[in-house]
């Protein structure tokens, strides 16, 4: 997939060569059945290629449970780094303060990077609702948004699919949280209502949106739905019993250009 904006923006970042590319990584839903150990590749993986490393959730099958995976996940994805990027997900938050304690920030929060903006939102907060501190980030975000080429939203559950005639049907064979009203379900929740009219302004503004989750992996490993509005919507997850879904995004990403390309990689490969 190809898509060019037209907004461009200052050099801000570690990147000031504009026309090299870099690579940037989406991955997530890493988690084994044991509790210290990611599924078999993920610790052969050098992230430290990646600009921007975009952890979707799931990552442990207890993240924060104590210092012992939180030094884990630090040792293997430089969580203290702004440039990793964490959209929790219900197996990561049983200590929202211990995360917070090593990544030096909220559950929340916008970052800028290269000419890309990201906004990574909790969907394990408030039954999958934005509302609140969230929904104030994400407004103050899309309200004054002017120079970057690219608009990424981060989330764990694929909160974009409940509500939506094209997206819901496909739950049962995409994600692996289903409709419901359990801690690991895709609950009811405000993203057409309150966010999607704002990121469609913004597409039409030439800043182009991509949202992507975090939460597949063992029904399917990859999900690609771009709207008529131009709005891309994206999702990977890997997992250890399904060897069809041991998979990553890659991205590509030209600033000069306003150039971001993408694929989904087989975790070896990378």
């Amino acid at each position: 997939m190809l898509f060019a904006a037209c907004k461009k923006d200052n050099p801000i970042g570690p990147t000031t060569t504009t026309d090299v590319p870099v690579k940037l990584l989406h991955i997530s839903h890493t988690r084994d059945s044991i509790y210290t150990s990611f599924i078999y590749g993920v610790d052969h993986i050098d992230f430290s290629k990646y600009e921007v490393l975009m952890l979707g959730g799931d990552m442990l099958y207890d993240s924060s449970l104590d210092q012992v995976e939180m030094d884990l996940m630090e040792n293997t994805f430089n969580i203290s780094s702004p440039n990793t990027l964490w959209s929790i997900g219900n197996h990561d938050d049983t200590s929202p303060w211990m995360i917070s304690s090593y990544t030096g920030r909220t559950l929340h929060y916008a970052y800028h990077n290269n000419g890309i903006t990201y906004v990574v939102l909790d969907s394990e907060l408030d039954d999958c609702n934005i509302i609140n501190s969230q929904l104030t980030l994400f407004n103050n975000v899309v309200d004054t948004i002017q120079e970057s080429s690219h608009l990424i939203v981060l989330t764990h559950k694929l909160i974009w699919m409940h509500g939506n005639n094209n997206l819901e049907p496909l739950v049962p064979e995409i994600s692996n949280g289903q409709l419901g009203n359990n801690s690991w379900n895709i609950f009811p929740n405000n993203f057409y209502n309150d966010l999607y009219w704002k990121l469609l302004d913004l597409q039409n503004a030439g800043i182009q949106v991509i949202c992507i989750g975090g939460d597949i992996g063992i029904n399917s490993g990859v999900f690609e739905h771009r709207f008529d509005s131009g709005i891309q919507f994206l999702a990977s997850g890997v997992y250890y019993n399904n060897v069809q879904s041991k998979k990553a995004l890659v991205f590509e990403h030209t600033k000069s250009k306003g150039l971001l390309t993408w694929e989904y990689v087989n975790i070896g490969d990378l």
